[in-house]
Formats: C-alpha cells, structure tokens, sequence
C-alpha cells in the first residue's frame, strides 16, 4: 500500500486529442490529483525527466512517436513510474510488449469510457493506494 495521499499524486495525461486531454486532466484535479498534460511522446518525455510522476495515462496513437515507445523510454528514465493505456487503437500485438511489465496496468481503457470515474478508481489501484 503506497503511503501518498491523493492530493501528493502526480499524473501526466498523454494524448494528442485536446478534447480528451483537458477533460481528464480537469477531473483529475477536480478529484484532487496533480496533473500534468502532454500533446506527443517528446513532450511527455520531458516532463518525466524533469517532475516527479507516480503515474502516466498513455494514449497509443500520438504524432511520431507512439504510446508504446513512449512507455518503453520513460520506463528508463523513471523506472517506479506507472502506466495506463487509454486509447480507441487496439494494436495488440505490440501492446503485448508493455502490458507484461508489471508497471503498465492490465486492464486497457478503449476509448471511450463510459464513466470518467473509472479512471481515480484504476489510478488508485494501480499505485496501490
């Protein structure tokens, strides 16, 4: 069990779609997590190498880069970091290359969510809170 309250969490909503991008970065913070947001992979990227992040929500689909290397590149750069994917792709094959490792969540988010709560309720149990 992590010893964080909700309001010392930090999540990075990863997607390139601003629509669901600032929605989710809003209820995060509505729901008291501190939440940071990036449009592509590189952007992403910089802010896990210069904030603290417990947890990243990845889209798979992002301009250059995709979700999955993304993932496979912040992993190196912030090994105790946790993943979600929420994507509407179901690339399965090379998302089997992530979804083994125990920081990425094994429960996929398919765009769309039918309800937003979803998401504190997956973020919790991933980060064991």
């Amino acid at each position: 069990m992590s010893s964080k309250a909700i309001e010392d969490l930090f999540i990075l909503v990863l997607d390139d779609d601003d629509a669901i991008r600032i929605s989710l970065q809003i209820y995060l913070e509505d729901e008291g997590f501190n939440a940071y947001s990036a449009t592509s992979a590189e952007e992403g990227l910089e802010i896990v190498k210069t904030n603290e992040v417990d947890l990243v929500i990845v889209d798979l689909r992002l301009p250059e880069m995709n979700g999955i290397d993304f993932v496979k590149e912040s992993i190196k750069i912030s090994p105790n970091t946790k993943y979600i994917i929420h994507s509407g792709s179901l690339e399965m094959d090379s998302l089997m290359d992530i979804m083994t490792d125990h920081r990425v969540s094994d429960n996929f988010l398919h765009k769309p969510v039918s309800e937003i709560e979803f998401f504190k309720k997956e973020i919790l149990r991933v980060l064991d809170v």
